[in-house]
């Protein structure tokens, strides 16, 4: 049996994805893949996103306590 990561999840210990970071997922070709980067100047609001649409472009108003406030 083959261990895949599960979407939101990347790297060798399948682990959730940051914030600002993304992953599909595992397949067939690639089980563990990396989590990908949002282009530049847009990021994610929350772990585990799935795909580069969960990419939001804005101003960062504020990086407290987790939360960011976007424009």
């Amino acid at each position: 049996m083959r261990t895949v990561c599960a979407p939101g999840y990347g790297g060798p210990a399948c682990m959730i994805c940051d914030v600002g970071k993304f992953s599909a997922g595992g397949n067939s070709t690639v089980a563990k893949p990396e989590c990908s980067s949002c282009p530049a100047g847009s990021t994610t609001l929350a772990t585990g996103s799935q795909d580069a649409g969960a990419c939001s472009t804005g101003d960062v108003q504020n990086l407290s306590q987790g939360e960011l406030d976007m424009d």
